[in-house]
């Protein structure tokens, strides 16, 4: 068992390589964010220098800019707010940085947080939405609805339109994406874009994950046309 002195000085020892002079590999940046989180997870809450980690991660994302590194950044705030839901968060790092899986995960665990930047996020969102788009913006513009659905956005069927493009992308990743919200809406044109997914998309994977979503009680009238996917020619999709 670690004394309150030898968790200061792991925690010190930790911080001071983070530091924005420092000059590590990526690789080496990622594990230490990960021993960082392990130690906040294990240790007493009253061992935790909760406020000197938030101000060297929050400076280290001034200048760290590769997309995965900034991920396990905001692993680290997803677990202060787990577990110091009242630990007063900078809300810059979120305006600052690229909105990573975790920066928006962290959002959805402080919605006062969220609400603060919504017209940011609502911006960021729009502008993915643009077919011309490039990849990540796309991604991100995805993610944000399927993370804040009934939070950012009043009429969740009004927005299938806007996104209803995605199932046509020629992004495996985006198509996939687009077929895992698709359960969100309750519109007959979202259960038929499932169903044409599910039989004729290109990539198994996003077959697989439309098919996932479609509730047998909404497509009766086209059960011969799903009969068809016993024939498909991925195992699990003719498992599913």
């Amino acid at each position: 068992v670690l004394t309150a002195d030898q968790s200061h000085l792991i925690f010190n020892s930790l911080l001071n390589n983070f530091k924005p002079t420092s000059t590590f590999p990526d690789d080496f940046y990622k594990d230490l964010l990960d021993v960082l989180d392990d130690f906040i997870r294990s240790l007493p809450k009253s061992m935790v220098p909760i406020t000197e980690i938030i101000d060297i991660i929050s400076s280290s994302l001034q200048t760290l800019r590769n997309k995965r590194i900034l991920n396990h950044c905001f692993k680290i705030f997803c677990t202060i707010i787990e577990l110091f839901p009242q630990q007063k968060i900078p809300v810059n790092i979120f305006t600052n940085n690229i909105m990573c899986n975790n920066a928006l995960h962290a959002l959805r665990k402080r919605i006062d947080i969220l609400m603060e930047i919504r017209e940011q996020m609502m911006k960021t969102f729009n502008e993915g939405l643009n077919p011309k788009a490039d990849f990540f913006a796309q991604k991100v513009s995805l993610r944000i609805f399927s993370t804040f659905q009934n939070v950012l956005f009043e009429r969740i069927d009004d927005m299938f339109p806007l996104l209803r493009h995605f199932g046509y992308s020629q992004n495996e990743k985006i198509r996939w994406l687009f077929a895992s919200i698709l359960h969100s809406f309750s519109c007959q044109e979202a259960t038929d874009e499932m169903v044409r997914m599910a039989m004729i998309d290109d990539s198994k994977k996003v077959r697989l994950c439309a098919l996932n979503q479609i509730k047998a009680e909404d497509v009766v009238d086209k059960t011969s046309q799903l009969f068809q996917l016993l024939a498909d020619t991925s195992y699990k999709v003719r498992r599913a």
